[in-house]
C-alpha cells in the first residue's frame, strides 16, 4: 500500500515506541499514577476517627480518664468534645472533619500535656497516645 508522502513522514517521526520513550510522556504517566495512589490513600483513611490510649507514667492504662478534643479553626473556637476512656485506657472520637485540633487527658488530680495536631486532609484518621504523669 502506497502512502502519500506527508502521511509517510508523519508516521516515521511519531512512532509508538518514540512516544513511549519520550520523557514528557513518562512524566505525565508518573504524575497520573501518583495522583491515583494519593486519592486511594485519602479514600481509605478519611473516616474522621481520632483514637488512642491514655496511660500513666509506667505505661499502665488509665480507665475513666476524661479526654478533651478541641478543634482549632480560623473562624472561631468551636465547643470542645469530651469522652472517657474504657478499662483499657482506650478512647475514640468519630466523624471528625478537622484539620487542626488539640487533645488532652485528665484523671483525678493528674493531667497530660496538651498536644496539638495538624492533619494533611479533612477527616484523616489519627491515633494519639496520651501519658498522664
Amino acid at each position: 500500500m502506497n502512502l502519500p508522502p506527508l502521511l509517510k513522514l508523519a508516521a516515521e517521526t511519531v512512532s509508538v515506541r518514540r512516544l513511549l520513550i519520550n520523557r514528557f510522556t513518562i512524566l505525565i504517566a508518573v504524575v497520573l499514577v501518583a495522583s491515583v495512589a494519593a486519592q486511594g490513600y485519602v479514600a481509605a483513611n478519611n473516616d474522621g476517627y481520632v483514637t488512642g490510649r491514655v496511660v500513666d507514667g509506667d505505661g499502665d492504662p488509665v480507665a475513666n480518664a476524661n479526654v478533651t478534643l478541641s478543634p482549632q479553626t480560623v473562624a472561631g473556637v468551636p465547643d470542645p468534645q469530651s469522652t472517657t476512656t474504657d478499662e483499657n485506657g482506650a478512647f475514640e472520637f468519630r466523624d471528625q472533619s478537622l484539620l487542626e485540633f488539640t487533645i488532652r487527658a485528665e484523671h483525678e488530680e493528674s493531667e497530660s500535656e496538651t498536644h496539638r495536631y495538624h492533619l494533611y486532609f479533612k477527616g484523616q484518621n489519627k491515633e494519639v497516645n496520651l501519658v498522664i504523669e
